[in-house]
């Protein structure tokens, strides 16, 4: 009887981990989570030393987790930056071969926010073990969180929608469509690593979207155009204070201050296709 592949999940109760596990968990392949909520060998969490047990049989890694609620630079080295090292490190002396590991599109030379700098270290640390390096855009869904799900928000729920100036290049990435991606390339034979940027290739404008979500929504609403500095403001002084922003003040960076020119020319060797956000 021929084994099921095993893949190694991390971030399996995140929004894509969880879409992730549903994709790849089949007949010929089962998907083993490690995570802070599974039991005896599985419990782990970035920053922690993994138990050897955790990759057993794995074939592929697939790494996902990252530590969101994390302001502080020293904390994100620690937790998300050492963490990733200390796992990868421990995949490939328990003998895993394939890794992929979830970055984002905001990783990129000079990136501003310190979740794309995070993420590029996390790169640069992935590189090595000849990982395939997904850096997907503002990535949407049912039950989708951070940036996206604020502007569904305000869409249905505020009197005007604000409108984040100066205007973005939003690069929008289906989960499915990233979840298929993945699914494919740990489907191929071969393994070759590189580094793709995961989302329509086709940029839309922060009204742009919004006009999409309130045709979704039914809803026809003022537009008001907001320096997005204040959003940053008010959210970085909810965080300085121990409060919970509805998104990160960092996010915001790295939305506003994005990849000028990213590189799509690795997606097209692949056979998924990248819907557009009005689909």
């Amino acid at each position: 009887m021929t084994r099921k592949e095993t893949v190694l999940l991390t971030g399996g109760t995140g929004f894509i981990g969880r879409n992730l596990h549903v994709e790849l968990d089949g007949p010929d392949r089962s998907v083993r989570d490690l995570g802070r909520a599974e039991p005896g060998p599985y419990r782990w969490q970035l920053g922690d030393a993994p138990d050897p047990g955790a990759f057993q049989d794995a074939d592929v890694l697939v790494h996902a987790a990252f530590d969101m609620r994390l302001t502080e630079w020293k904390d994100i080295q620690k937790i998300n930056i050492d963490g990733t090292k200390a796992l990868f490190d421990a995949a490939a002396s328990a003998g895993v071969t394939r890794f992929i590991l979830i970055s984002s599109i905001a990783a990129f030379e000079n990136c501003e926010s310190d979740y794309g700098r995070a993420k590029l270290t996390c790169e640069e640390i992935a590189e090595p073990h000849g990982a395939c390096i997904m850096r997907p855009g503002l990535v949407y869904g049912e039950q989708s969180g951070g940036v996206y799900a604020a502007m569904e928000n305000w869409v249905k729920s505020l009197p005007v929608t604000p409108i984040l100036t100066p205007s973005p290049n939003l690069y929008m990435c289906h989960v499915a469509d990233l979840c298929a991606l993945i699914r494919e390339i740990v489907d191929r034979p071969s393994w070759n690593p590189r580094t793709v940027t995961v989302a329509c290739p086709t940029p839309l404008g922060f009204k742009d979207v919004v006009g999409i979500l309130q045709a979704r929504h039914g809803v026809r609403k003022p537009l008001l155009p907001v320096p997005w500095r204040l959003p940053w403001l008010a959210c970085k002084t909810l965080e300085v204070v121990g409060l919970q922003p509805p998104f990160r003040s960092d996010g915001l960076v790295g939305l506003m201050r994005g990849n000028p020119q990213p590189d799509f020319s690795a997606l097209r060797e692949f056979g998924t296709s990248f819907r557009s956000l009005d689909r």
